[in-house]
């Protein structure tokens, strides 16, 4: 397998003046500032306050504009900056076009999952075609399934060969 690996930057910004709601909204704002991964962890902070750390992955040619987002958005005054690499393998799309059919009656699909280096046996469904495929399903044969039933059920059509069809 393959490794590679990009100079990266995980910044730390600790907050315990931001509700749940502000929050959201800071994410949103660090992804378009060129965020490629945002968390965020409960803590506990001085005198036993609840706060937050919001981790915040971004290649080196994003560091100003996440920079402007904590202080802008998040209001901090103070940051941890870390300079690290990022290791990572080879990731590809594939697709799988599906039948889905309930009492006689079917609809085409085509869903989408990823794949790690080439290996039919990684291939996960994309949340956002489980997402789609959710509502096709409610459109077309008025009937809610979970997204986590079909990212299972969508797991088993990509891993196997002969699988092609979901019955609903």
């Amino acid at each position: 397998m393959n490794f590679y690996s990009k100079d990266a930057m995980i910044f730390m910004i600790q907050v315990d003046h931001l509700s749940g709601e502000i929050l959201g909204d800071i994410v949103d704002s660090f992804y378009e500032a060129g965020a490629k991964n945002v968390q965020i962890l409960n803590s506990v902070t001085k005198k036993n306050r609840p706060a937050h750390v919001i981790l915040v992955d971004a290649l080196p040619k994003f560091q100003e504009q996440v920079e402007s987002v904590i202080i802008n958005e998040c209001g901090s005054s103070g940051w941890h900056c870390i300079n690290t690499s990022h290791h990572y393998t080879d990731v590809s799309v594939v697709s799988k076009e599906l039948k889905i059919s309930s009492k006689g009656y079917s609809v085409s699909f085509l869903a989408k999952g990823k794949m790690i280096a080439d290996d039919v046996k990684t291939i996960r469904p994309e949340y956002d075609s489980c997402v789609e495929l959710k509502n096709l399903i409610k459109e077309h044969f008025n009937q809610v399934i979970s997204v986590r039933e079909l990212q299972i059920r969508l797991a088993d059509i990509f891993h196997s060969e002969d699988l092609s069809e979901l019955a609903i």
